[in-house]
């Protein structure tokens, strides 16, 4: 009986065998689907992050440059994608990428090869619609049976009634770059003409029936005077319709040093509710950029203390402590940095690069010229702590001349100077002064601190007018109104 027992416990049965055989097909099967399903998903995927990449680029192209990057011939083979967006035109193109910088796509494979040689056969390429500004990829993807070739969007078809618009779609420093788009799907356009100052400018004529026109790009040249501009339609019924009005002005380049601008600081405590009078200092073209210059004091400044220490560290800080009073003057929308008056006026990289600066040596005692001196009250050393004279100013009051330099008020420069003096009978000391310019338009100084060379010092505090200094966005912002000729014809400015 043992041995009979033993004898059947031997191996598996077939049915056995075959319930795990079928068990391990229906899990490789599973295996299988969910691999290739994952794929698909992943395929897909990937092409609609190519595509929200590529309109994330080509939404920032448009908006600097005004036109999409496209490769100048049509795209033809298009079949698959017409009927997606109803708001396409006929006018596909295989997109640029490399105007699209630091792009990374999983598709477009096919863009080099067609760039060097266009061909309807290449599929693996992106293209944009010229009216929609819709992103597709040719070659598509399949996913449960169904053909992807771009984001799936409801688009309902927009219908173009009556438009004349006039837009300006870039600046340069001498000209504005204008386009007029004008649509009149009822009666058609006969003629289109550009008016400038109430003038006509050019004029349009379509023989044939033009229902929508959008005219090449229009280089109009910027004068000191506001120009104003829009354009006129004649449709084929002999109505006349005017378009929007805009308003070019004088570009930047044109400032000149002395000019009259008003600044809006943003700071609504200061000026005519944060806006102040100010002159072009350094005009655009210069060295130092577009710089301009409070034309009075816009606030008081103490610099100075109550003690030897503290007359000190505001002597050697002045130069900073009124550029940091300076930067309470920046508008971000029109400028890029601020400065006072008297400090080094040198820009880089759209900054004052060297404005904290001035000599950073400390003066020793005794001078040469002191034929005896002792040291002050626990003085450890003879070195005064206090910096020598610089030399920051020079630029600035050469710039200023005497016109913009005299204000009839009193005013802190962004420099320093040390210089011996007698007091009394022979009594020499050394100062530490800062400048200013004085009530007439001259170069002033006045002591914070000073050191006898009987060992007794002196500190006390001084309050003056500040001017800042701006740099300008020169790049993004315009002249709108004004010639620049007096406070009541001053610029105005915009962006």
């Amino acid at each position: 009986m043992i041995k009979k027992n033993i004898k059947s416990k031997k191996g598996i049965t077939l049915v056995t065998l075959s319930i795990a055989i079928i068990i391990m097909i229906i899990i490789t099967s599973t295996l299988i689907f969910n691999i290739s399903t994952g794929i698909k998903v992943k395929a897909l995927n990937d092409m609609y992050h190519d595509i929200e990449k590529i309109k994330d680029k080509v939404d920032l192209y448009y908006s600097k440059y005004r036109s999409i990057p496209i490769l100048k011939q049509k795209y033809e083979n298009t079949g698959n994608i017409v009927s997606i967006n109803p708001n396409d035109n006929d006018e596909y193109y295989v997109i640029d990428l490399e105007a699209l910088e630091n792009i990374t796509l999983a598709y477009g494979k096919d863009y080099e090869k067609y760039k060097s040689n266009p061909s309807t056969i290449l599929t693996d390429l992106y293209v944009i619609n010229a009216r929609s500004h819709t992103v597709y990829y040719i070659k598509g993807i399949q996913f449960d049976n169904q053909m992807y070739y771009t984001i799936p969007e409801e688009s309902t078809k927009i219908e173009l009634g009556e438009i004349l618009k006039l837009e300006v779609i870039g600046e340069g420093r001498e000209f504005a770059n204008i386009q007029m788009h004008a649509v009149s799907k009822m009666t058609g356009i006969k003629s289109l003409t550009l008016m400038i100052d109430e003038q006509p400018y050019k004029t349009y004529e379509y023989d044939t029936n033009q229902r929508e026109i959008k005219t090449e790009i229009e280089k109009i040249e910027l004068a000191k005077e506001k120009r104003k501009c829009y354009f006129e339609i004649e449709d084929n019924e002999g109505n006349r319709k005017k378009s929007n009005e805009i308003t070019l002005g004088i570009a930047i380049s044109k400032l000149k040093a002395g000019d009259y601008i008003k600044y809006d600081t943003g700071n609504t405590e200061v000026g005519e509710n944060g806006i102040i009078m100010c002159r072009v200092l350094y005009p655009e073209n210069s060295e130092y950029g577009l710089q301009i210059i409070s034309d009075k004091n816009v606030t008081d400044v103490t610099l100075g203390g109550d003690s030897w220490g503290t007359a000190r560290n505001s002597y050697n800080n002045a130069i900073r402590n009124l550029n940091n009073v300076a930067e309470e003057y920046i508008n971000e929308k029109y400028a890029y940095d601020a400065r006072c008056v008297g400090s080094i006026p040198t820009v880089r990289n759209r900054i004052f690069v060297d404005k904290d600066r001035g000599t950073e040596t400390t003066i020793v005692l005794p001078p040469a010229e002191w034929t005896s001196y002792t040291k002050p009250f626990e003085w450890l050393s003879d070195d005064t702590g206090c910096y020598d004279t610089d030399t920051n100013y020079t630029t600035d009051f050469e710039a200023l001349g005497t016109t913009m330099r005299n204000t009839g008020q009193i005013y802190w420069l962004g420099s320093r100077q040390a210089g011996f003096g007698l007091s009394g009978t022979d009594l020499s000391y050394i100062a530490f002064r800062v400048r200013v310019v004085t009530a007439n338009g001259e170069l002033g100084i006045d002591n914070l601190g000073a050191v006898y060379y009987d060992g007794r010092v002196n500190y006390i505090s001084r309050t003056y007018g500040f001017r800042p200094c701006i740099l300008l966005k020169s790049n993004a912002i315009k002249v709108t109104q004004g010639d620049g000729k007096s406070p009541e014809t001053a610029y105005l400015i915009g962006l």
